[in-house]
């Protein structure tokens, strides 16, 4: 039983060991000129975006309510939200006076509606009335005519006159009932194409409203977007128009950087390069990513400049909490794998002018050094360099070169 527990144990020291000897020999080797394969690259700064970004935009809002829009409420930046959730709202006093006026026009074309409706209908009802009476008057010129026949042809002419005027005064009222219904069919028609086109465009105006209040069709983190006027994060008050990209929500799934790099490291890099991004905010972190598209075009880096740059795009492998879209990282690519070459840690060359140096250790000798391809930790070196000798980082460095 003894010796089955003091086996294990003798084990577990062993290993302890092993890792000790190994953190000190790799402390050992700080600051000291080393040979062997080294890996290349060239570091560029960048920027971090969603592969795919969800666009909040002005809705087509109809140009004739859209000629003074203004923003009366956002969200803030970087505010998590939630499908259906209000992203920002659009000033509506114009449009709400716009629609009150219409109402107005509304209420007071569907009441003269009614008062044509009810005045029609006042009229068609005296009509009837009168041809009614007519009528009555028609009949009993009729049965005088047939009643006089055998009179004087004196009389006979008389009652025949008064048939004649009662057939003229009733055919003429129903032709005015008739010429009336056809006249206030029509009236009644253009009075109530009126109040529909005054309803249409309430409701349009209403519709309209509906999509000044803009709300989010996606989850995720609200990015706002630059106002191209200000250059600075659209906010309240801001002149807007339809179809305008006020804020997005990245699909934090896939991430990239976009970057620049000089004209003269163009030919170093390639499409399919691996790539190492790291967080200004978190520059311990890496993350693996590969270089995946090369704008074929230079331009100036900026106004003042005469630094020509490329464009590229890198594709990170795995999303991660940390990662959020309008970071600034950088982006170190790996470009070519060099062998059995003597290289020593960035932070121990000294630059001066055109020459470089290192400080040995011994002696506190410096060392005039010619620089090749470096990292983001280690620098190629060629000169009078030997491995294992010691060198002093630059921050540790009392002297100057004189």
């Amino acid at each position: 039983m003894r010796i089955d527990f003091i086996r294990p144990f003798i084990i577990v020291m062993l290993i302890i060991a092993i890792f000790s000897a190994s953190c000190k020999h790799q402390h050992n080797l700080e600051n000291t000129i080393r040979k062997g394969d080294f890996d290349a690259s060239v570091i560029e700064s960048g920027e971090l975006k969603a592969v795919n970004s969800n666009a909040i935009v002005v809705p087509n809002i109809d140009w004739k309510y859209a000629s003074q829009l203004k923003l009366t409420f956002i969200l803030d930046h970087g505010t998590k939200v939630k499908i259906g959730d209000m992203i920002a709202e659009i000033d509506k006093s114009s449009l709400m006076k716009t629609l009150l006026d219409f109402q107005n026009k509304y209420e007071m074309e569907q009441t003269n509606l009614d008062k044509i409706m009810i005045q029609q209908s006042s009229q068609e009802q005296n009509l009837k009335s009168e041809i009614l009476a007519l009528e009555a008057s028609y009949n009993m010129s009729k049965l005088q005519v047939e009643k006089f026949k055998f009179e004087t042809d004196k009389k006979q002419k008389v009652k025949s006159l008064e048939f004649e005027k009662a057939s003229l005064s009733l055919l003429k009222v129903k032709n005015q009932y008739k010429a009336n219904l056809i006249t206030a069919e029509k009236t009644r028609h253009i009075q109530k194409i009126k109040v529909n086109q005054l309803k249409n465009t309430i409701d349009d105006i209403k519709r309209n409203l509906d999509l000044l209040i803009i709300r989010s069709q996606f989850n995720g983190i609200l990015q706002l977007s630059v106002n191209r006027e200000t250059q600075q994060l659209i906010k309240i008050g801001d002149r807007v128009w339809p179809g305008l990209c006020v804020a997005s929500v990245p699909n934090l799934s896939k991430m990239k950087v976009m970057a620049q790099i000089n004209e003269t490291d163009i030919n170093r890099i390639k499409v399919n390069q691996p790539v190492i991004v790291r967080l200004q905010a978190y520059t311990n972190v890496p993350f693996d990513a590969t270089l995946t598209k090369i704008w074929p075009i230079c331009y100036k880096k900026d106004n003042l400049s005469n630094v020509n740059v490329f464009d590229f795009e890198v594709l990170v492998g795995k999303p991660d909490i940390l990662l959020k879209p309008g970071m600034s990282v950088s982006c170190e690519v790996f470009y070519a794998k060099l062998k059995k070459v003597f290289f020593i840690e960035n932070q121990c060359i000294i630059q001066k002018g055109t020459d470089h140096y290192i400080v040995l250790e011994k002696g506190k000798e410096y060392r005039k050094i010619n620089t090749g391809p470096r990292n983001n930790k280690f620098t190629v070196i060629y000169g009078d360099v030997k491995e294992g000798d010691k060198a002093i980082p630059v921050n540790k460095i009392l002297t100057t070169i004189n």
